[in-house]
């Protein structure tokens, strides 16, 4: 069996904790944030972001911080139970293709170490990175 990581903020690891649940962002972000979404970003609001890289290579992940000030590989999460997982290259072409576009074309990204989930994921905090 393949483990499964979360990389996340300072932010994130504040919401999760030492044991938690990971959520889908629709969760997490109220409505009302997201409605000058296009409609073909929406669908990223249902998944929740895994790997299975035990290092948080940035760009291989797409945790740059160009779009958000925060550190998103400082706090590392281990998955307690990846059966609701599934590698992203499975599941890609149910997203938009604009979206796909964006995401898989970042230089340096890996999309063969991403994995996704559209249920909440147990996790438990792993060591400091």
């Amino acid at each position: 069996m393949t483990t499964l990581y979360h990389y996340t903020c300072a932010h994130g690891c504040q919401a999760i904790g030492e044991e938690g649940l990971l959520q889908p962002l629709r969760v997490l972000m109220p409505r009302e944030q997201r409605v000058g979404w296009e409609p073909w970003r929406l669908p990223i609001a249902d998944l929740i972001w895994l790997t299975d890289l035990n290092v948080p290579f940035r760009e291989a992940l797409g945790l740059t911080s160009y779009s958000l000030g925060c550190d998103r590989t400082t706090y590392r999460y281990r998955v307690t139970d990846a059966s609701l997982c599934q590698p992203y290259v499975k599941v890609r072409r149910q997203l938009p293709r604009q979206l796909r576009i964006q995401l898989e074309s970042a230089e340096g990204v890996m999309p063969r170490h991403w994995w996704v989930s559209l249920a909440p994921v147990p996790v438990v905090y792993d060591t400091p990175l």
